[in-house]
């Protein structure tokens, strides 16, 4: 067999296979959704709904966050009674707590922080 043969066989075969599937989707409106294909489904369902606009997500980077009491004495290098005392006061807007576990948002926290230093000890 030529390829010009078997290039017209599939021509013939595809140009007659879409007249079918042409034919075929006569979709009137009392035509039963389950006697629909999905193909045809998504086209009627294209036609009517309008595709959502795609919304990035941010995802949230594990290192952009301090966990725990142990978190915040390694970001501010200060003993655990201090971090807990900045975790009730300072750094309230920064916390994020699940149940008895919390952690806080490092770039926030450091604002905070030095929004409210005074600037020394005792000072």
């Amino acid at each position: 067999m030529s390829d010009k043969y078997l290039r017209s066989v599939k021509s013939r075969w595809f140009d007659s296979n879409i007249n079918q599937k042409l034919d075929v989707m006569n979709v009137t409106e009392n035509t039963p959704i389950s006697f629909l294909t999905v193909k045809e489904l998504k086209e009627i369902l294209s036609t009517v709904v309008q595709p959502a606009e795609t919304v990035q997500v941010q995802t949230n980077n594990p290192e952009d966050y301090a966990y725990g009491y142990l978190g915040l004495r390694k970001l501010f290098n200060c003993s655990h009674t201090t971090a807990w005392r900045l975790k009730t006061t300072v750094l309230k807007p920064a916390i994020i707590q699940h149940g008895r576990m919390f952690q806080v948002k490092k770039e926030t926290a450091l604002q905070l922080v030095a929004e409210n230093s005074k600037g020394g000890r005792r000072g």
